[in-house]
């Protein structure tokens, strides 16, 4: 098998670990997650909002990651009032067999990374750690 770098890298839609996987009104894809710092010891932790979008062919375009505050701060209100709704992309629920993969895949499955370690030979940061580096990038220090 190849050790080289995926051009692509399916993100199916699931009713669990990607429920928020689709398609803009363009034609372009997108994913919407919300990574968080966990409120730890006397941190009070934050919260954030993450779309990730793609072209029609699933080449990546951008990401959009918004600092919501620590969960305390956070509510509709303050999202709507600072125009984030605005920013997302609307998304409709579909069902999982409505979305069109190119690779079949189970209707339940667990993402385990030890495939892709193994066959691209990448070291996968900790969590915490690769939050931290978005956080600092997005942050611009």
């Amino acid at each position: 098998m190849s050790k080289s770098k995926p051009h692509l890298i399916a993100i199916d839609h699931d009713d669990y670990h990607a429920s928020h996987v689709g398609h803009t009104a363009d034609g372009g894809q997108f994913f919407l997650t919300t990574p968080f710092v966990p409120a730890i010891g006397g941190s009070a932790g934050r919260e954030f909002v993450a779309v990730y979008l793609f072209d029609a062919q699933g080449r990546f375009l951008e990401a959009r990651i918004d600092d919501l505050g620590t969960r305390a701060e956070l509510d509709l209100e303050r999202a709507q009032r600072t125009g984030l709704m605005e920013r997302v992309p609307k998304v409709e629920a579909i069902r999982t067999d409505e979305y069109p993969t190119k690779a079949m895949r189970p209707a339940w499955s667990v993402l385990d990374a030890a495939k892709l370690r193994e066959t691209f030979a990448i070291e996968l940061p900790d969590w915490q750690t690769a939050l931290d580096g978005v956080i600092r990038e997005v942050r611009g220090t």
